[in-house]
């Protein structure tokens, strides 16, 4: 089972559902798990109503609908945990599970285990000021705890940067970046890299840029109220992206990236 976090405080619950119907076309059993505050993934899946956690959504399962963690102090973890338990199931069932995270309850590292081990951390982020910052925090958290969970083991050493000390070592996060949307801005890079210029993060050469699109737009709406997710309509940039983000943080091909994503356009 390959796990894939993406953190970011944007919104990106459609572009998890087009990576995780590309990978289910791929024939992989696909997981994917709503750990945001607003719960969104609900008004983009059939409502089946009941207490089920998890809905069969177009060859894929989706896990949502976890308000009760929020006010009862039950994690969404333990929801899950539990819900697999009474059907006798559990989380290695799946190929893939891909998690969305917009929070710092869902960093900590006891609570990630419940996930098992985490194969990619992967930051979506986008031009607006909220995002880039309330993603440093998101960032921060994360790592303080890291920091926690590998201090008592003495293999971290300091480095300076720019002023700023930077702890490196067991505590590194290396991370796939996505922009999403991206735009033609005028935000200077400067700024962007000095929210986390203290954080011990160090991102892959390769980005990967959705940029904005009225088509993807319309395809992501209309996901919200059909019973079948396509990628029929996605603009060519988006679907290229597609490809090449899911060859970064899988070990599938290109090639069977690329057949997966015609299967997927023709709704199989």
């Amino acid at each position: 089972m390959k796990t894939l976090l993406f953190i970011g405080a944007c919104e990106k619950t459609e572009l998890l559902l087009w990576l995780g119907k590309i990978l289910a076309s791929a024939d992989h059993k696909v997981l994917i798990i709503d750990a945001t505050v607003l719960q969104k993934y609900r008004y983009s899946i059939p409502d089946i109503g009941g207490d089920n956690l998890v809905t069969e959504y177009d060859d894929m399962d989706v896990a949502s609908g976890f308000e009760h963690s929020f006010t009862t102090g039950t994690t969404i973890q333990d929801s899950l945990v539990k819900f697999f338990l009474r059907k006798n199931e559990n989380f290695s069932r799946y190929d893939f599970v891909l998690i969305d995270v917009d929070h710092t309850e869902t960093l900590q590292p006891t609570l990630l285990q419940a996930w098992g081990e985490v194969t990619k951390y992967v930051l979506v982020t986008n031009s607006e000021r909220y995002t880039i910052q309330r993603n440093a925090l998101l960032l921060e958290k994360l790592l303080q705890e890291r920091k926690k969970t590998a201090g008592n083991k003495g293999t971290g050493t300091q480095q300076k940067t720019d002023g700023a000390v930077k702890i490196i070592g067991e505590s590194d996060l290396q991370m796939v970046r996505i922009h999403y949307p991206a735009i033609d801005q005028q935000v200077s890079e400067e700024y962007v890299e000095s929210t986390i210029a203290h954080l011990s993060v160090e991102f892959e050469q390769q980005e990967f840029e959705f940029y904005y699109d009225e088509l993807d737009y319309t395809v992501s709406v209309n996901m919200q109220y059909e019973s079948r997710l396509k990628l029929k309509g996605l603009s060519r940039s988006t679907r290229k992206s597609l490809a090449s983000l899911l060859e970064a943080v899988t070990d599938l091909d290109r090639g069977t990236i690329k057949s997966a994503i015609r299967s997927a356009e023709k709704g199989r």
